[in-house]
């Protein structure tokens, strides 16, 4: 018994370690990366591609960093909605990388994943090495118990941080609301390679017309439905509101 508990607690306590590792990384990262710059959008190219894709755009930024005037062209980028020539922007630029980035909207959900799995692994941590000290298996039942119901809770609270999240960004303006034409599904392939439907939207932009990729899965609207999508004014992606505030057929 005890040597099965011990095989447990050992990659119990590297995953610990590890998390712990990762949280301090990510933190460091957050800090220190890059100095904040004010770039303006110098060009922008926009590439149809071919039927049923997505355009491809590229965007070039001017800034000055270290008293140098610079231009960073970006990569390629598809299922965007392409910021206005001359548009400023306050972004990250790291010269050792020679990266430029959009800044962090606020708090992300990548931190508090972290801290729920760092705090949960050492909570199973101590509750099997109790196990082990005991000899009983009843020590456990705590740890589970536990376990469970952080598990529900982790499962209500970030829906809900995801929305509030959302509602701060379209409130200080990150977030835009644009309007688009719901257009069917294209089939596409997930992570495992499984097929998947992924909503398909034109949005009228500047002029153009976009075809637009966002989500997955069904949607209750029909092709010709007008839909509310919401552009990120930062890097021009298209995102779809959380389901309790997605508008559909308006």
């Amino acid at each position: 018994m005890r040597r099965e508990f011990l095989l447990f607690l050992l990659p119990a306590a590297a995953l610990v370690l590890l998390l712990i590792g990762v949280i301090f990384l990510v933190r460091r990262r957050m800090r220190r990366w890059g100095d904040i710059v004010q770039a303006v959008v110098q060009s922008v190219e926009v590439d149809d591609g071919g039927i049923g894709e997505c355009p491809t755009t590229t965007v070039t930024y001017a800034f000055s960093s270290e008293g140098r005037l610079l231009n960073y062209r970006q990569r390629p980028q598809r299922g965007i909605l392409p910021p206005r020539v001359g548009e400023r922007h306050f972004m990250r630029y790291d010269a050792r990388s020679d990266c430029l980035r959009e800044l962090p909207s606020g708090r992300s959900m990548a931190m508090p994943i972290l801290l729920y799995s760092a705090a949960l692994s050492l909570f199973t941590l101590i509750g099997g090495a109790a196990a082990v000290l005991s000899s009983s298996l009843a020590s456990v039942v705590p740890t589970v118990f536990v376990a469970a119901v952080s598990f529900l809770l982790i499962a209500i609270y970030m829906p809900r941080r995801y929305r509030r999240l959302f509602l701060q960004q379209v409130d200080s303006g990150i977030l835009r609301p644009v309007q688009a034409v719901f257009q069917g599904y294209a089939r596409r392939l997930d992570s495992d390679n499984d097929p998947m439907d992924v909503p398909v939207y034109l949005c009228f932009w500047e002029g153009r017309t976009y075809r637009i990729e966002a989500g997955s899965g069904r949607r209750p609207c029909r092709p010709g439905d007008t839909v509310t999508l919401y552009r990120d004014t930062r890097n021009g992606s298209v995102v779809e509101a959380p389901w309790k505030l997605r508008r559909f057929g308006e």
